[in-house]
């Protein structure tokens, strides 16, 4: 086992060396291009000691970077301090970017004659990016090697792959069957004259089938991928086929043994539910060699497709490259996903709320008239906090965690908890660990975003916790990102608008004052899948017309604006809203958001003359229907409590 990451990095260049391999980039991705990703998967994590979600480090013979976005600044910084990766922080004036890099380095070794090489693994680099390092190689003369996994070569203790079993999100949850998302997504193809569809993204192959899996934590999702034609629809997934258990086979069908047997991935019951919906079933890495003898053309996303999966269709193959159509499609949520959401979010608020009381009230922070209702009514009907024990960022963080495990249709957290007190703050993705954390003290804030998946639906919150006195500054920031959260979720407008143009509103109280913060506003939240999804997120900056999206009806988007200063503290505010019908005029139909995450905001830490008129309005308005939502769930002084901090300002 090589331990110390420089060491690491050093085998990495004697291996690059032996295998003639100049530059050699190492993603943040799985086959699929997943945002998260299993622990076999973590290349990155290995080479360069940052655990970040979000980065791409880069190795060559005499030096090593990682590049990521800002939020990851501080973290990166922390974690690099020990090994020799420089930090290249992504959209910061002055500093280049990945491509950039290497066309630097490319030219290096081109002033000395060499004739360069890039390596990568191409089951795990898109498409799109290994199609960039082609072009840019071969105007030097140089060559791709893709077909090497350097650092599974020097990983002597990598994690196994994990092969959980999926399982099936029924209707009463689904909202739609399989059978009518599959008839959607063969009219799409129809219509842009597509004989193949092929799909990637893991969510989208779980959206589709309406099953779920364990192959990612946190992210319901197992490593499949999904080949479409107007007459058949296969699902690669499992061992190769020598390995499969016939035992397993459906032997009381026989299309359904025909279709789907002995897989050692499916439960009777699955392959029983995929032969039904004349899904059939190959070993998952069949698709490189069914694709290799296709023709006509292929619908894919080269964003999502790996390079090898692209470099295994036939010159002659027609592929159409665009965004795979069950992205949009599982971002409407239905009815019924809409409702179970709804209802998901108030038991979710439910188990915020007491977290949030109980904060309060190990802080020392309750009013007379709560701390008199505790006295007089006793324990609370649940479980508190450990009193006599100190509150430390882990403990909150677990304690919030068993509320969540213990509604009834819980199924996961969405993520790990993040529970971040003061300077830790800061850092926009901290997690506390056994081994680092930090005590929680009777001053500042302490900011904890979290979020829960049941079979009902994802949530996803923020809430920024006065845990004491604030400073001036902490006070004025704070206010700040509550007039920013508001204005977006109180927007009205009209229908075509894109989510990029109503990004302004939330950034525009931090504009003002020159200030801003370095992540977007939202993202789309998906329906028991990654938390964050697209197509629909806000934010200012456009890399791509591809993210140029505008909101529709049925689309759930996160509102979390926030303020961060490096070693100080940070605060961030964050609901799950629901896009929605308004007004329909002579101008045409307006569109606002419906707020799903249903528990108190802190305004105790709030500078009201900040605040206009309408920002009052709107925090009374959103604090009245946390009460009516909430409260019929709580007694006691938890009760007290959410009714004294929820009254009008």
């Amino acid at each position: 086992m090589i331990k110390s990451i420089d060491d690491r990095q050093a085998a990495l260049r004697t291996l690059m060396a032996e295998k003639g391999i100049d530059i050699y980039i190492v993603p943040t991705s799985d086959d699929h291009s997943s945002e998260y990703v299993g622990d076999y998967f973590k290349t990155r994590e290995y080479i360069t000691g940052f655990t970040g979600s979000a980065g791409t480090a880069i190795i060559t013979a005499n030096e090593s970077g990682l590049w990521t976005d800002g939020r990851y600044f501080v973290q990166a910084e922390k974690q690099l301090a020990d090994n020799q990766t420089i930090l290249y922080k992504m959209g910061n004036d002055g500093v280049l970017t990945v491509s950039q890099y290497i066309q630097n380095q490319l030219e290096i070794l081109a002033e000395n004659g060499k004739k360069p090489v890039i390596g990568f693994d191409g089951r795990c680099m898109t498409a799109v990016n290994g199609y960039r390092y082609l072009e840019m190689v071969n105007k030097f003369g140089g060559e791709l090697k893709t077909d090497l996994d350097l650092i599974g070569e020097l990983w002597s203790e990598r994690p196994e792959l994990v092969n959980s079993k999926p399982w099936i999100l029924t209707e009463e949850y689904s909202g739609v069957d399989t059978a009518q998302k599959l008839s959607d997504v063969r009219s799409f193809m129809k219509n842009v004259d597509a004989k193949y569809h092929l799909i990637s993204d893991l969510c989208n192959v779980a959206w589709l089938l309406n099953m779920r899996g364990e192959d990612i934590s946190h992210v319901p999702v197992f490593m499949s991928y999904m080949l479409i034609s107007q007459d058949e629809a296969t699902l690669f997934i499992g061992e190769d086929e020598e390995n499969w258990n016939d035992s397993l086979g459906v032997t009381d069908d026989e299309n359904a043994a025909d279709l789907a047997s002995g897989c050692n991935r499916l439960t009777p019951e699955a392959q029983k539910y995929l032969s039904e919906r004349k899904i059939s079933i190959k070993p998952y890495n069949d698709i490189y060699h069914t694709l290799e003898n296709i023709d006509g053309s292929i619908l894919l996303d080269e964003r999502f497709s790996n390079y090898r999966i692209c470099n295994s269709l036939p010159d002659a193959v027609n592929v159409l490259n665009q965004p795979e159509p069950e992205t949009l499609m599982r971002a409407l949520k239905n009815d019924v996903e809409i409702a179970n959401t709804i209802a998901a979010h108030i038991d979710d608020g439910v188990a915020m709320t007491k977290f949030i009381y109980q904060i309060k009230k190990k802080m020392g922070l309750l009013s007379e008239d709560v701390e008199n209702v505790a006295k007089s009514k006793g324990p609370e009907d649940y479980q508190e906090m450990a009193y006599e024990e100190p509150l430390t960022e882990l403990s909150a963080a677990t304690y919030l965690d068993k509320l969540r495990s213990e509604i009834d249709d819980y199924l996961d957290l969405s993520f790990s908890t993040i529970s971040a007190y003061g300077p830790n703050a800061a850092m926009a993705h901290y997690s506390a660990t056994p081994e680092n954390y930090s005590d929680v003290k009777p001053r500042g804030f302490l900011l904890v975003d979290s979020g829960g998946h049941y079979k009902r639906g994802t949530t996803d919150i923020t809430r920024t916790t006065a845990v004491g006195p604030v400073s001036d500054e902490e006070r004025e920031m704070y206010t700040r990102t509550l007039q920013s959260h508001l204005r977006l979720e109180y927007a009205k407008f009209i229908q075509g608008t894109a989510a990029v143009q109503l990004d302004i509103l939330a950034r525009e109280p931090y504009w003002e004052v020159g200030k801003d913060f370095k992540h977007g506003t939202g993202h789309g939240v998906g329906h028991i899948l990654n938390v964050h999804e697209g197509p629909n997120s806000f934010r200012w900056r456009i890399t791509d017309l591809s993210s140029v999206q505008e909101m529709l009806p049925g689309m759930i988007t996160s509102d979390e604006p926030g303020y961060y200063e490096d070693d100080k503290y940070g605060i961030r505010i964050e609901n799950v809203i629901l896009c929605q019908e308004d007004m329909k005029n002579d101008y045409g139909q307006f569109f606002s958001f419906k707020p799903l995450t249903m528990v108190p905001i802190d305004l105790e830490p709030v500078d009201l003359d900040m605040l206009s008129k309408q920002e009052k309005s709107w925090i009374n308005d959103y604090h009245r229907q946390v009460r009516e939502n909430i409260a019929p769930h709580l007694t006691g002084a938890t009760l007290a409590w959410l009714e004294e901090v929820t009254q009008p300002v």
